[in-house]
Formats: C-alpha cells, sequence, structure tokens
C-alpha cells in the first residue's frame, strides 16, 4: 500500500515515490525540506518529522587581499 506524503508546510502532494534509502525530500512547490521517518517492513512511507525552509545562499566572494591578510594573522605566510 502506498502513502502519499503532503508537505505539511503548503499541503500539496509529493507528486513522485520515494525510494526506500532517501531521508529528505523537497516539496516541489513551496522548497520547504520534509524529513522523512525510517521505514519499517510492511510500511511504504512513515510520517513526517520536521520541516524547514529551504534558503538559497549567495555564493561568496574571493578576496585575495583578505585571504592574505588572513594568513599573515594565522603565520602561515
Amino acid at each position: 500500500m502506498f502513502e502519499q506524503v503532503k508537505c505539511p508546510q503548503c499541503g500539496a502532494p509529493y507528486p513522485k515515490k520515494i525510494p526506500e534509502w532517501v531521508t529528505c525530500i523537497q516539496c516541489p512547490y513551496c522548497n520547504a525540506s520534509i524529513l522523512i521517518q525510517k521505514r519499517t517492513e510492511n510500511v511504504q512511507l512513515a510520517k513526517v518529522v520536521y520541516v524547514e525552509n529551504v534558503v538559497s545562499k549567495s555564493p561568496k566572494q574571493f578576496c585575495l587581499a583578505e585571504f592574505s591578510e588572513f594568513m599573515k594573522k594565522k603565520d602561515i605566510c
């Protein structure tokens, strides 16, 4: 029997089959992370245990002057 997982944040159903080894999925509608509890025999999917918003971080910029200063403070150069 297949139990459908719904996002606790937006209520949307997860449209794909979730493999047994997967422990976390992302809602395709609101991008919330949905952790999947470990499954046991005779159970297709377990209940949702935690929801967290996924926030994209901007990539850090490399600055040679700051890196050189850091290396000097650490007495590496």
